[in-house]
């Protein structure tokens, strides 16, 4: 459905429609807990770059739509799960535990099973791995 809404709009545009409908959905709730009690500075600073690091994201994944097939970019985009643990060991020194190393060769042997597409190009997968690093 993406891929073909990007035929008929720019991926900025559509991305700006998607998003401002999304907010004026939200608004009535953020309104709300905007009285009950107001975000700090810390809060709205880490809220800002969280927003921004999931438009990111959403913005190659959308790009990625246009030059790769969507079975590719949903497996790419998948491998969140499986970078998880591993970005959380570079980032943060979480350990990696045996148990987490199962699970994460299981996330990916199942997306691989499930979600294989050959074919694509390297911008699109590069934007499609850029998008599955920033979620």
């Amino acid at each position: 459905m993406v891929k073909d809404a990007t035929r008929d709009f720019s991926v900025p545009a559509f991305l700006a429609i998607r998003f401002t409908l999304a907010a004026l959905v939200l608004l009535p709730f953020a309104l709300r807990a905007i009285h009950l009690r107001r975000p700090t500075g810390a809060e709205l600073r880490w809220g800002l770059i969280a927003g921004l690091v999931y438009g990111t994201a959403y913005f190659a994944q959308t790009f990625a739509l246009r030059l790769i097939d969507s079975g590719r970019t949903g497996f790419f985009t998948g491998l969140y799960v499986v970078m998880v643990p591993f970005l959380a060991l570079l980032l943060l020194k979480h350990h990696i535990t045996v148990r987490i190393l199962i699970g994460a060769l299981c996330a990916l042997i199942g997306l691989t099973l499930l979600s294989y597409a050959p074919g694509g190009n390297t911008l699109g997968d590069g934007l499609a791995i850029l998008c599955a690093i920033l979620y």
